[in-house]
C-alpha cells in the first residue's frame, strides 16, 4: 500500500480532491466514488471488526444513498434529503438521508481516529486511539448493545506498528499523507455537517471536525 514517496492516503487524498459541488451541496456519484476508495484503508486496521462489520456499515449506506438519487433522479445531497423529506421518507431506514446521516457519522468518527494516530505520541496504543475517537462521536449516537460490541470490537484494532507497516514502510511518509487527505476530506465533510444542523436532522454528532493544516502550528485539537 505503499509507492515509493507516496502511500494510499496520498491517492485517496487525489480522489477526494475531485469531489465536486453544486450550489454548495455534495454531488451524489463522486462523492460515493470518493468514500469506496476510502475503505481500502481499512486493510490497516486489521481487526475483523473494522473490516466485516463498519465497513459492511458504510457500504450498505452508500447504496442507500444511491438508490434514493436513483429514485428521485437527483444529483446532489441536499435535492435528495430535499425530497424525502417532502415525501415524509426521510426517517425511515431504509432512506438515503437516514443512510447519510449514520455514514457521515462514521467518517466523522474515522477521521478522528485517524487524526489520533496521527498527532498523540507513539507509545499511546491504537485501541487507546480507537476508543477515545468513537468515545467522542459515534458512542452517543449508539445503544446499550451497540456501545458494548464497540467497545470491544476497538480492542482488536492492531498495534500502531502493524497499522504503519501495512501503510508503508516510511512512517513520516504516512504521517504526511495521512494528513493531506484529512485535510481535504474535512473541508467536504464539514458542509454535510452543517448541512445535517441547519436541517435540524442531527442531535447528537454536530460539530464540525477541526483538522490543523501542515503550516498550522497551534495544535488545535479535533473534535465532534
Amino acid at each position: 500500500m505503499v509507492m515509493g514517496s507516496r502511500t494510499v492516503f496520498h491517492e485517496v487524498a487525489e480522489k477526494w480532491s475531485t469531489v465536486t459541488m453544486k450550489d454548495g451541496s455534495l454531488r451524489i456519484p463522486c462523492f460515493v466514488d470518493a468514500v469506496v476508495d476510502f475503505l481500502v484503508v481499512f486493510k490497516a486496521l486489521g481487526s475483523a471488526f473494522f473490516t466485516d462489520m463498519v465497513k459492511s456499515d458504510m457500504k450498505q449506506n452508500l447504496e442507500k444513498i444511491q438508490a434514493s438519487a436513483r429514485k428521485y433522479s437527483v444529483e446532489t445531497v441536499r435535492e435528495m434529503v430535499e425530497a424525502e423529506v417532502r415525501d415524509q421518507v426521510y426517517m425511515n431506514s431504509t432512506s438515503g438521508t437516514e443512510a447519510l446521516l449514520w455514514l457521515k457519522r462514521t467518517l466523522q468518527f474515522i477521521l478522528l481516529l485517524l487524526h489520533n494516530i496521527a498527532t498523540q505520541e507513539s507509545q499511546t496504543p491504537l485501541n487507546e486511539c480507537a476508543l477515545q475517537a468513537y468515545r467522542d462521536t459515534l458512542k452517543p449516537c449508539h445503544n446499550w448493545v451497540l456501545q458494548r460490541m464497540f467497545d470491544a470490537g476497538l480492542l482488536c484494532v492492531p498495534t500502531r506498528q502493524s497499522f504503519f507497516e501495512e501503510l508503508g514502510a516510511n512512517e513520516d511518509v504516512v504521517r504526511v499523507g495521512m494528513q493531506a487527505f484529512m485535510e481535504v476530506a474535512v473541508n467536504h465533510l464539514n458542509p454535510l455537517v452543517a448541512f445535517f444542523n441547519q436541517e435540524r436532522l442531527e442531535e447528537v454528532c454536530s460539530t464540525p471536525l477541526k483538522i490543523p493544516s501542515r503550516r498550522d502550528a497551534t495544535g488545535t485539537a479535533i473534535v465532534c
